[in-house]
């Protein structure tokens, strides 16, 4: 009987403990927020499929700063930059001809490479997907 007394005691005071240390435990520490994706030019260079606008088709970006797409039979040639989070497109499908050059500055959520041209007279979303990569929506 006191063998008994003696190991409730002792079960008393370790159930204490161990319910005095979950009182005082650190809390859990709050989930990390994913940091957004940093894109810089070099994250651009390669294939792309570009839905732009209607159009849709295929544009390389160089490493050098030039620029291809296709689209059906259509070809553009020109060049691309990116500063501060708008990536610039100057094409031209007749690249012979002065008056046929365009240039388009998109800006872009960087979590989905969406964008959208605004500018007067000339408003549409833009969307880049890494060729060979599945879109995941």
């Amino acid at each position: 009987m006191k063998r008994l007394l003696i190991d409730l005691v002792l079960l008393a005071l370790c159930a204490t403990a161990i319910g005095g240390c979950l009182l005082y435990a650190a809390p859990a520490p709050f989930p990390r927020q994913r940091r957004p994706r940093v894109l810089c030019r070099t994250a651009l260079v390669g294939q792309w499929r570009m839905r732009w606008g209607a159009w849709s088709g295929v544009a390389t970006l160089n490493r050098d700063g030039s620029y291809e797409a296709r689209a059906g039979d259509c070809r553009y040639v020109g060049s691309w930059s990116y500063v501060r989070s708008v990536l610039h497109i100057t094409e031209s499908c007749r690249p012979e001809r002065a008056d046929s050059w365009q240039h388009y500055p998109v800006v872009f959520d960087l979590a989905t490479m969406r964008g959208r041209v605004d500018e007067p007279g000339l408003v549409f979303n833009v969307r880049l997907e890494r060729v060979g990569v599945q879109r995941e929506d």
